[in-house]
């Protein structure tokens, strides 16, 4: 039973990790991609540019009470703790919703997949495993695709570029590839009574 649960944590642990790789891999598309569509003009229908603003004069930290300084630094002190809190929780919540992501396309595509056919329960487990895996590798491919052909900032090489989206992709599908190898299968054969 121990053999089991330390399977089971290992690979819980190795597809929290690879959710977590997948998510900066997106955040990586979303970096490179976003300056050149903000310079090509194409967001700019989405953006709110008022140009009649008035800029406001810089105050110094000299000029400003002992009150309002000791407020600054509580507040400050606050959005720390805040941060690292959100920080130490963010895995398990990145983890779980790509969970829930996953599970939700799972259950979307599984009639398109079995042919809206009635299948056995044990049956369906093992076709909705192999799609969920198939859906999370295919969101992990999906942004190191598109990396590959989007225009990238001058100031990056095309080639750091795609280095750093096939390392964000090997590492989640291997992730994935161990979570699941590792992991107890949740189906099994039914032990015949002796």
């Amino acid at each position: 039973m121990k053999t089991r649960a330390v399977r089971s944590f290992a690979g819980r642990f190795l597809v929290s990790v690879a959710y977590l790789v997948c998510t900066l891999q997106w955040l990586w598309l979303v970096i490179i991609g976003l300056p050149p569509l903000i310079e090509s003009g194409i967001l700019n229908d989405f953006m709110q540019i008022n140009p009649n603003q008035a800029e406001q004069p810089n105050r110094q930290a000299d000029d400003l009470p002992p009150i309002v300084v000791a407020v600054v630094g509580i507040v400050t002190l606050v959005m720390i703790v805040v941060t690292i809190f959100i920080m130490l929780k963010l895995p398990k919540a990145v983890a779980d919703t790509g969970e829930s992501v996953v599970k939700v396309t799972t259950r979307a595509v599984l009639p398109a997949v079995t042919h809206h056919r009635k299948l056995s329960a044990k049956k369906k487990r093992v076709i909705s495993r192999q799609v969920m895996f198939a859906v999370q590798i295919g969101l992990c491919v999906l942004p190191a695709g598109v990396a590959l052909f989007v225009p990238t900032p001058d100031e990056l090489p095309k080639n750091s570029v795609a280095l750093v989206a096939l390392t964000l992709l090997a590492t989640s599908v291997t992730g994935f590839g161990l979570g699941w190898l590792i992991e107890p299968q949740a189906v099994k054969k039914k032990r015949k009574a002796a």
